[in-house]
């Protein structure tokens, strides 16, 4: 065990405590337009503060979202990892695989071939999780920022992750996304955290563009936000497949994907091909490319039957449902579990990096 992070984090969590309830305060936002500085205070990095015992599941808020969506306390950890992203091309995570946990929440049925050929876990088809997070905005603002925009065009830029940079030709995008703007009243960029931080937000601004984003991977209201940006839009486009397409169409917006030469670019050669392989050739990665790559709007019926195939549209539960399907990892965990481990597994989050 790493003593200087034990401390360090010991101290971090102890001061800054976990969130509560309190801190989200859903529906109360009036507006999510972003200066330049408010747009990177909500990048800057920061410590995950979560109880979960997987702490990966409450990357974007999934878990925290889950959580309310199904009417449990804050203070209650999962027992099922929750993949974090919708992943192509049968990318399986090993940090979710090597939970503790005994169960697995995934987007769709399609995802458990893969799932299984890797673990024994009870598999959970949940759907898109955006489908559980509240909106950011009062329904009052909501219009009022739709009033404000009209017809917004928003725009999904490839984005970054932790070790593994986003690389193209933002000027060449721009001037991909002024040719659309003729058909719209305003055209929102919405930038992953990771790429404000990288002065993407400048660079877009630029080119006269509002920029957004749905705030930090560790921020609880990261869903929330950006349910309450996508309901803004009237149609949306990106440059890259990713799991924001199949929040998009199940909010009902017309999704476009625009076919541009994106690069990975790493500090070593062997990070991209663990973190971001070439799955172009797959045939989910195919077949969704090949649907979202006409202009419809609305969503035309097979790119709904290809957002259900991978999104699991279908799969979305009612807040009993979901309690239940909780209830059932609870009792697996507790079956698989003994007494010491489940108390010490709660405390996992002193040794957090």
């Amino acid at each position: 065990m790493n003593l200087p992070i034990l401390a360090k984090n010991f101290v971090g969590n102890a001061i800054a405590g976990f969130p509560t309830e309190a801190e989200f305060k859903y529906g109360e936002h009036t507006s999510l337009k972003m200066s330049m500085d408010e747009l990177k205070d909500l990048a800057r990095d920061r410590s995950l503060r979560t109880r979960e015992i997987h702490a990966q599941n409450d990357f974007y808020g999934h878990a925290t979202v889950f959580k309310h969506y199904a009417g449990i306390s804050n203070g209650t950890t999962l027992k099922a990892v929750v993949e974090h992203g919708l992943f192509f091309g049968g990318f399986v995570w090993d940090e979710d695989i090597k939970s503790c946990l005994p169960s697995i929440l995934t987007y769709s049925r399609t995802r458990f071939p893969y799932l299984k050929a890797k673990t024994e876990k009870r598999l959970f088809a949940v759907g898109p999780m955006i489908a559980y997070a509240p909106h950011l905005l009062s329904a009052e603002s909501l219009r009022s920022e739709k009033l404000r925009l009209g017809r917004n065009l928003l725009v999904f830029p490839a984005h970054s992750t932790h070790y593994v940079d986003s690389v193209f030709d933002i000027d060449e995008y721009c001037q991909h996304i002024a040719g659309l703007a003729a058909s719209f009243d305003s055209v929102r960029i919405c930038l992953y955290w990771k790429d404000v931080l990288k002065g993407w937000g400048e660079k877009f601004a630029q080119h006269g563009f509002e920029c957004v984003t749905a705030g930090h991977i560790f921020d609880p209201l990261f869903l929330p936000r950006l349910k309450s940006l996508i309901e803004c839009a009237a149609f949306t486009t990106s440059n890259e497949l990713g799991t924001h397409l199949g929040y998009c169409v199940f909010l009902g917006k017309g999704h476009h994907l625009f076919s541009h030469n994106v690069r990975r670019q790493a500090q070593h050669t062997d990070i991209c091909k663990r973190d971001a392989p070439d799955r172009s050739g797959m045939p989910d990665v195919v077949e969704t490319k090949k649907a979202f790559s006409s202009w419809a709007d609305p969503p035309t019926q097979s790119q709904l039957e290809v957002a259900d195939r991978y999104w699991g549209i279908s799969e979305i539960k009612t807040g009993s449902e979901l309690r239940n399907v909780f209830a059932e990892a609870d009792a697996l965990y507790t079956k698989g579990r003994n007494p010491l481990f489940r108390l010490l597994d709660p405390c996992r989050w002193l040794a957090r990096s």
